[in-house]
């Protein structure tokens, strides 16, 4: 089995401009790569690819530092074409692959879990309780469900070649739902929508079961570094004052 982490993408959502990599920050003390990698790795997955495009050369330098034995692999259009990372991902590759996001707080657990999914089936996770059961967003059917996230996947070998088209299927999504936030072929919400997409069209597709969604880092304040940063201004604020 082979393991595709995805890190190609421009850090959005209030992170600083020209920031590095989102890979690279800091949650709980820990680099939000290491967690990718190591949850991989304590999970028995030898065989990881990372796919890199941003700032790409930052985080090959990381890589090197932790003497990980990986394939690191570069999405040129990450910018306008974040499908782009899958099929990077995904190209010679010729076992069952695990597909994740490097922002996500997971452990190996999560990883085993798909490790024993069903070997000829598509699979992603079912949260018990909704990523956004607070939220009071509506218009969800059988196809966008708020009990499913599709930031870990496993795609059976037999099934690697599914996202082709994938773009038009994207596209279709986002018509539907008319979403009234950035959507672009180089977000990640246009990433997730092909994903979505193309796994309905392939059905069925087993559900890892977890009881809460998936932790990850969308936004900068979720960072040590933002809260650092906030420590150091308050700190600097306080001597200033009379």
């Amino acid at each position: 089995m082979k393991a595709v982490i995805l890190a190609a993408g421009l850090p959005r959502n209030d992170f600083p401009p020209g920031s590095k990599p989102k890979c690279l920050y800091h949650s709980g003390g820990r680099m939000l790569l290491d967690i990718a990698v190591n949850s991989v790795q304590q999970a028995g997955i030898s065989d990881i690819r990372l796919v890199v495009g941003y700032k790409a050369d930052a985080v090959r330098e990381f890589v090197e530092t932790r003497k990980w034995n990986l394939e690191v692999a570069v999405n040129d259009a990450w910018a306008t074409d974040s499908v782009r990372s899958i099929e990077t991902g995904l190209e010679g590759a010729d076992t069952d692959v695990i597909l994740l996001c490097a922002d996500l707080l997971i452990d190996s657990e999560i990883i085993r879990a798909f490790t024993h999914t069903a070997p000829e089936r598509l699979a992603w996770i079912r949260s018990i309780v909704p990523w956004d059961h607070d939220s009071g967003f509506a218009g969800y059917d059988d196809v966008y469900r708020n009990d499913i996230d599709n930031s870990i996947l496993r795609i059976p070998k037999p099934m690697l070649g599914i996202f082709e088209g994938a773009r038009e299927r994207a596209g279709r999504f986002l018509k539907r739902y008319g979403w009234g936030i950035e959507t672009g072929p180089g977000t990640g919400v246009y990433f997730g929508a092909a994903i979505t997409e193309t796994f309905y069209q392939y059905r069925p597709i087993e559900e890892v079961v977890i009881q809460e969604p998936i932790r990850d880092i969308d936004y900068f304040w979720q960072t040590d570094e933002a809260k650092i940063q906030g420590q150091v201004r308050r700190f600097l604020a306080e001597r200033r004052a009379p």
